[in-house]
């Protein structure tokens, strides 16, 4: 039976990222989500590096995984990679539910991507409430412009959206952590924070030997475009690959630019420019906060 590693946690939790980290090794097809072939019209979703083109993602082949069910996709998409491990970023327990129905322990496994409550509220403070808000700030604005603007906006965030996001944040981990725990298969805690450390690569591989047997040589700073098709994700750590320029500041830049200033993963900190320090403290007051760092092991101080 093919082997998959399914990716777990919610939007913005760096689940994508860790398939392209997992991608740098020939041995693996990172397929983000193949959900997506199997909500709505799913033979119309197109590979996130290439468009429709995509010498992958074929239509034809498209409809063959979509006619034949989630079941089947795995298998298929491994005999045409002729990779020993299909990785899917499909981050949900209910797709999984249904994809990986026929499988045990031996053939797969779980990554579950956790990222700190005050960064996870500030990617959907910056990608979600901001670009919904104001699109011309999301698109072409630096960090700190935005946080120029935050009193008016944070003041209508706080007060609407954070308690109701953060306690979304709850319910979806609590669900992974059910999901693992019925599933009884083997899974592995990817802390966001970790990304940089010298060690972060080396405990993901080994943990994915211990899954499956097998060993995976990833690099951590060598992200690349070549054969990696991934089905929709946020494609922003491939833009160096793909063309991207370096630039000095991750802060002083649009939106558009914001990215490509990586080689390779670096740990997400905007939360540092975005809010500050009595943004911070109302958050810390959220009892929702505080369950939600309890839950995913963190100190309600983010570091």
């Amino acid at each position: 039976m093919q082997k998959v590693l399914g990716i777990l946690g919610p939007s913005y939790s760096g689940s994508t990222a860790l398939g392209y980290l997992m991608n740098t090794s020939k041995k693996v097809f990172f397929a983000s989500e193949l959900k997506r072939l199997f909500e709505g019209d799913g033979a119309r979703t197109v590979c996130a590096i290439c468009g429709e083109g995509c010498d992958f993602w074929t239509r034809g082949f498209k409809q063959i995984l979509v006619d034949r069910g989630p079941c089947a996709a795995y298998r298929l998409v491994g005999e045409k990679s002729k990779a020993s491990l299909v990785v899917d970023g499909s981050k949900m327990p209910y797709f999984f539910r249904k994809s990986l129905s026929d499988y045990g322990e031996s053939d797969c496994a779980f990554l579950v991507a956790k990222k700190h409550p005050l960064r996870l509220l500030a990617s959907y403070f910056y990608n979600v409430y901001l670009k919904k808000k104001n699109l011309d700030l999301w698109k072409n604005g630096s960090l700190k412009d935005i946080r120029a603007s935050q009193n008016e906006l944070w003041a209508e965030f706080h007060q609407e959206n954070m308690n109701p996001i953060l306690g979304r944040l709850w319910e979806v981990y609590s669900s992974i952590y059910g999901f693992i725990d019925k599933k009884r298969v083997p899974s592995l805690d990817v802390r966001h924070e970790d990304v940089e450390e010298p060690e972060f690569v080396g405990s993901v591989e080994d943990a994915v030997y211990d899954f499956f047997g097998v060993s995976f040589s990833l690099s951590r700073t060598s992200l690349t475009s070549d054969f990696c098709h991934p089905l929709g994700g946020n494609k922003a750590p491939l833009w160096n690959a793909l063309g991207g320029s370096n630039l000095e500041s991750r802060v002083e830049v649009g939106r558009w630019r914001y990215y490509r200033e990586s080689k390779g993963l670096v740990r997400d900190d905007k939360c540092f420019v975005l809010f500050e320090d009595h943004h911070v403290m109302e958050v810390k007051s959220s009892d929702k906060y505080k369950a939600l760092c309890e839950l995913l092991g963190y100190s309600v101080d983010v570091r």
